[in-house]
């Protein structure tokens, strides 16, 4: 007999049959009541209409999927002022109407998405037996609400971000102590930073990029707040900076260069006339043009050890 917590719906279902197929489990289920309550009106009904099959996927076992066919009532609505005349029965929270999957299964797959997002999120979900495309798994991180930061943060990080690459951009607005983004507005307009700040006063300091859309909103709505440039645009401005002064010089980089490169050609003609004064034998050059390599702390410290154990010291600590 199947524990319980392994057949979804167990409270309400029984278990008609099970059988392996190729690549998954399939259950047969059916419920057991014998009336149901009309989702519109709240009555309940005993007048039974028919039957029909609902599919759909469950928690896979040990890496293979889990499929399931469910046996569902449909019955009359006896209510004559209720609109639905037909309704079929409901399941509760843990298999909502239309669902293809479970609400157990689909928490796990949220928790995979927001891992590791639609592709990498697909790639391990059918590993472990819920063969799903990364559209889908997409799909299922859009449709839970996300946890809403209710307070307003001291320092706040703005910055764009691209709701589609090189067309569509929006604004993103990210606690930096906590580390979290906070919320996405749909442009990069002043107005809008603007009125999210005096939505949400008491921020003490504000991290952005140089946009001047960004500077006015952030001026207009929290004139209160410090302005600072992130690290990233700190950076960067040190670069542009760096560069703008040495384009201002480049006629004295240019001689610096052209000097530099005459001493180096000097050095090497001097060396090369010393070597024609004093000819060495070939066999010899090679020896003679050799550099002695400086022996490294490894070296020196195996030299000390064959020392010491020449002279008869042990190799334990004392």
């Amino acid at each position: 007999m199947l524990p319980l917590t392994l057949i979804p719906l167990s409270e309400s279902v029984m278990l008609e049959s099970l059988t392996e197929e190729e690549d998954h489990f399939l259950l047969k289920l059916a419920t057991n009541s014998f009336s149901g309550t009309c989702p519109d009106c709240k009555k309940e009904s005993c007048s039974r209409h028919s039957a029909y099959q609902r599919r759909f996927l469950d928690l896979p076992w040990a890496g293979i999927a889990v499929r399931v066919d469910l046996s569902v009532k449909k019955f009359y609505c006896k209510n004559e002022q209720c609109r639905r005349k037909i309704f079929t029965e409901r399941l509760g929270e843990k298999l909502l109407p239309f669902a293809r999957r479970t609400s157990r299964l689909n928490e796990h797959l949220n928790r995979v998405g927001y891992a590791l997002g639609g592709t990498g999120g697909s790639k391990l979900a059918s590993f472990i037996g819920v063969p799903i495309s990364s559209s889908t798994m997409l799909r299922i991180i859009r449709k839970v609400e996300p946890d809403v930061e209710t307070s307003t943060p001291r320092v706040l990080g703005i910055d764009d971000w691209a709701f589609r690459k090189g067309h569509n951009y929006g604004t993103i607005l990210v606690d930096l102590e906590k580390r979290k983004p906070i919320d996405l507005l749909p442009d990069r307009d002043a107005e809008t930073v603007k009125k999210w700040l005096e939505d949400h006063p008491g921020v003490e300091i504000i991290s952005r990029d140089r946009a001047s859309c960004y500077a006015l909103g952030a001026k207009q709505g929290a004139p209160q707040a410090i302005q600072v440039a992130d690290r990233w645009h700190l950076l960067k401005n040190l670069g542009e900076a760096l560069k703008r002064m040495l384009d201002k010089h480049n006629k004295e980089l240019r001689q610096a260069a052209k000097e530099i490169a005459e001493v180096t050609r000097a050095q090497e003609n001097k060396g090369s006339e010393v070597k024609e004064e004093n000819p060495v034998k070939p066999q010899m050059a090679v020896v003679s043009t050799e550099k002695k390599q400086k022996p490294t702390r490894f070296e020196l410290n195996f030299l000390e050890v064959k020392r010491l154990k020449s002279e008869g010291h042990s190799i334990k600590h004392r």
